[in-house]
């Protein structure tokens, strides 16, 4: 069996300059080497510009295989086919991802409202066995000058918001 890799929080999510630890575990010895034989944690910092973590009731972390959702999906919070997601109230920590693979993946995050509605969204694609620091910038991307919140898609139709969840 190959090696696998877990992206964790080391502390409170910062969503600001000043930037979360996460670790990536090698399998089931989460002390051990990964590739290169570098240590095996990743600095994560999630960009938030404009405030929405103060603004916002959500914060989603997901994590898509091969690289980032289309802009469309990224923008409507379209998250169901990722390979993991957290939900977590928008100013809570984000629990520790599923094992992974060590390859490209894309890492999204998406503020919402509490009828789920996108205030911001940012994508990021790296290979986790690669790099030691991953900066994601969460905006409304559509009009990112002026710092608004997106109000994009809620749910898809039949479908209801049910803890920043939309199922």
């Amino acid at each position: 069996m190959g090696m696998k890799f877990r992206v964790a929080w080391l502390g409170a999510v910062a969503l600001t300059l000043a930037g979360s630890v996460l670790t990536v575990g090698c399998g089931a010895n989460d002390t051990a080497q990964c590739v290169g034989g570098r240590d095996c944690a990743i600095a994560l910092t999630i960009v938030d510009y404009c405030g929405y973590r103060n603004s916002s009731d959500y914060f989603e972390l997901a994590v898509f295989e091969g690289g980032c959702p289309s802009d469309a999906d990224q923008a409507n919070g379209l998250t169901s086919s990722a390979i993991d997601r957290k939900v977590v109230g928008a100013t809570d920590a984000v629990p520790s991802t599923r094992e992974l693979e060590p390859k490209p993946h894309g890492l999204i995050g998406v503020f919402r409202n509490a009828d789920c509605q996108v205030q911001a969204w940012g994508c990021v694609e790296a290979d986790i066995s690669r790099v030691t620091e991953i900066r994601l910038a969460v905006l409304n991307w559509e009009d990112a000058t002026r710092c608004v919140p997106a109000r994009n898609l809620s749910c898809r139709p039949g479908e209801g918001c049910f803890s920043g969840i939309c199922q």
